[in-house]
């Protein structure tokens, strides 16, 4: 949506909004940018010579691919969390539903394989928490309109506690090797904190078990 000439037009209903994957913002280039677009414009049309940088066929594989991103039982947990986050906050009249907790969850597969891992961390979640969540919130009208949801999600994503995690790529399953998915997972004791309250291995796999050894 345009935020600007809005005069005649409706803001789009909750349901249809919910629709949407994420809300970016591009926002504005800064002087360094804007000089650069003024000297690929003064004798070229960049857009008229523009080439394809993938075909079809690579996008579908790679939807593919990130479907194959692992996240540990913690994270979905983590990622419930955040949603339930949204649904008790008194400043929030609807919060985000089973299609933005999807959402949120192959955003982070997305995010973490671009990044070139195959299993999602935190960050990962932290990271694409608000541009999949906030534009799905409908806001209480009565606490003044410098809140925003964007707002709402980074106070949410402060209160709950995030589970921490040291990755072993060592470890093997049959001839291959488990990258990343055996997990010492705590949770702090406070939100935000990272004092351990447990501390155990926890294998990504079946068969993969603390001791090293495989089925």
């Amino acid at each position: 949506q345009n935020p600007l000439e809005t005069t005649g037009t409706f803001p789009l209903p909750e349901a249809q909004l919910d629709r949407f994957f994420m809300k970016l913002s591009m926002g504005l280039p800064d002087k360094k940018e804007e000089v650069g677009i003024l000297k690929r414009f003064i004798l070229d049309q960049p857009y008229e010579t523009l080439q394809a940088v993938c075909k079809k066929e690579q996008i579908l594989a790679a939807r593919e691919e990130v479907k194959k991103v692992h996240v540990h039982e913690l994270l979905l947990d983590y990622m419930a969390e955040l949603v339930q986050g949204t649904r008790k906050d008194k400043e929030i009249l609807s919060g985000v539903s089973p299609r933005g907790t999807m959402a949120l969850l192959r955003a982070s597969q997305a995010y973490a394989w671009i990044q070139g891992r195959d299993y999602v961390v935190p960050e990962d979640i932290k990271k694409v928490a608000g541009p999949v969540m906030a534009h799905r919130l409908v806001l209480s009208r009565g606490f003044g309109g410098a809140v925003t949801g964007k707002i709402k999600i980074e106070e949410i994503l402060s209160k709950v506690s995030v589970p921490t995690e040291e990755w072993d790529h060592n470890w093997r399953f049959g001839d291959e090797l488990c990258a990343g998915e055996n997990l010492r997972a705590s949770v702090g004791k406070e939100p935000g904190c990272p004092g351990r309250i447990s501390e155990r291995a926890v294998s990504g796999r079946p068969g993969c078990h603390a001791d090293g050894n495989h089925l």
